[in-house]
């Protein structure tokens, strides 16, 4: 507290430098500061659980400080599996933090055993955070059907938000898994209950038709939940869906034109608006009475009295007069008593 107080701001490394200056100790220091990678191994292999601990802690110091580190990974990965919760959260933040290829090859296996024999929730999601940051093409090939299976039976939203995470990244590691678990993802998308679980689930499948190989899509659950939900991080996450979509597919705009215009009239919330605005003005000028009910929001955003909103309606007259310049003559009156000469200029 007191170093915040005479320092507003400082990194991770630049507070080590002043802790060490200060000659204020952190946890584990005066056993492990001046131990060499051997020393600390035999600490990690070894049976006592609190110099074990601060020798991990004494790698990610290490770590932080800029030093080499990567001898520590295989030494970790050995002693994962009889690791209690509390030191795997530290194993995992290594293995996260620490590129090495090779090494997280060989501890694939190990990974792969933890997820199916690991019974507490926590050391699970902090495995999941893992894979989630490590992942590899030749990791997605060995986990993406674990991955879907978990999903499937998971009774956890945190865990599952965990799970589409890794789902995510198998998908954008390797896209040749796509077509496999593209139905199943929309299974899952369809019976998601929690709302921060389905915007992750959202999120993998936004990752999956970037894919290049023609998909057979399902899009009635995708329809359903754009309509029914209230949380705006999901309709926002499905709107961004849909212009995806409608960028590969443009026959879909006649069908999703009239879905955009009610749910615009109904919402009453701004991030949600400005998003069905954007899109209406980007993709359906060909469609006249849908494009007229975003155009004539854009007033609206620029006499707020709020300037990221004022921002915001910067950006849709930006569009707008991208795709109808003859606007700006009908509107020119209305922008003069909103706008000095200069700004409008």
């Amino acid at each position: 507290g007191d170093v915040y107080k005479r320092q507003e701001y400082m990194g991770m490394s630049v507070l080590i430098r002043f802790l060490k200056r200060q000659n204020v100790p952190h946890e584990g220091s005066t056993s492990t500061a001046e131990l060499t990678p051997a020393d600390l191994t035999r600490r990690i292999e070894g049976r006592d659980r609190e110099a074990r601990m601060n020798a991990i802690r004494q790698v990610l110091m290490n770590y932080n400080e800029g030093r080499h580190t990567t001898w520590a990974l295989i030494p970790l990965v050995k002693i994962l599996g009889k690791a209690d919760y509390h030191e795997q959260k530290l194993i995992y933040s290594v293995i996260s933090i620490i590129p090495q290829t090779e090494v997280i090859l060989l501890a694939a296996g190990t990974l792969y055993r933890e997820l199916h024999v690991n019974g507490n929730i926590c050391g699970r999601s902090g495995l999941l955070a893992c894979l989630s940051t490590i992942l590899n093409r030749a990791l997605a090939d060995c986990y993406h059907d674990k991955i879907a299976s978990m999903l499937r039976i998971s009774g956890d939203p945190c865990e599952r938000k965990k799970l589409a995470a890794v789902f995510t990244k198998c998908f954008m590691v390797d896209p040749t898994i796509v077509p496999g678990h593209i139905e199943k993802l929309t299974s899952f998308i369809e019976a998601e209950s929690d709302d921060s679980a389905l915007v992750a689930l959202l999120a993998a499948f936004n990752e999956a038709i970037k894919s290049e190989t023609p998909l057979n899509l399902t899009l009635k659950p995708l329809f359903r939940r754009l309509t029914e939900t209230r949380n705006q991080r999901v309709q926002i996450s499905l709107i961004k869906i849909f212009n995806k979509l409608m960028d590969q597919e443009p026959r879909l705009k006649a069908k999703m034109g009239q879905h955009f215009v009610d749910l615009l009239v109904k919402t009453r919330k701004k991030e949600v608006e400005y998003e069905l605005c954007r899109t209406l003005l980007h993709y359906f000028d060909e469609y006249p009475s849908f494009y007229s009910a975003a155009a004539v929001r854009i007033i609206s955003y620029l006499e707020s009295p709020d300037k990221n909103i004022i921002w915001l309606g910067y950006k849709l007259l930006e569009i707008h007069l991208s795709k109808d310049l003859s606007m700006f003559a009908e509107s020119y009156p209305e922008l003069q008593m909103i706008f000095p000469k200069r700004t409008l200029k």
